[in-house]
């Protein structure tokens, strides 16, 4: 399992945060997990991390929109028609405002097992 939490405003430190007990839960159940964090969070990393240990559970944390799930300081990790098929053979959970709306059907396309995630914003009430 990989996990990505930035925290570089308000909303990503809360899901960073609130992430914690989903890492606490796959270390208890002796679930290999990745746990990319803070800065660290950048497409190069990213992609680096997925393209090595090929895992078959991606968790995404950050902002995003239709086509983009981004990492921190907003820089895009995941593009619509771009780099997909990296997530192949995986199945995706995106906390990323509205990524299910377009990048989600087109990551299926190109391989992601299922694509969980969000067609509107995520909001905090």
């Amino acid at each position: 399992m990989v996990i990505t939490r930035p925290n570089h405003d308000p909303t990503t430190t809360y899901l960073h945060c609130w992430s914690q007990a989903v890492i606490d839960t796959a270390k208890k159940h002796a679930i290999s997990i990745v746990d990319i964090r803070a800065k660290r969070v950048t497409k190069k990393i990213v992609m680096g991390i997925i393209d090595k240990t090929k895992p078959s559970f991606i968790f995404f944390n950050g902002h995003g929109n239709a086509g983009t799930i981004c990492g921190y300081d907003n820089e895009p990790l995941i593009e619509f028609n771009s780099n997909e098929s990296v997530l192949k053979n995986a199945i995706v959970f995106a906390r990323a405002c509205q990524s299910a709306s377009e990048l989600g059907p087109s990551c299926v396309a190109k391989g992601t097992k299922t694509y969980l995630g969000y067609t509107d914003d995520f909001i905090f009430l």
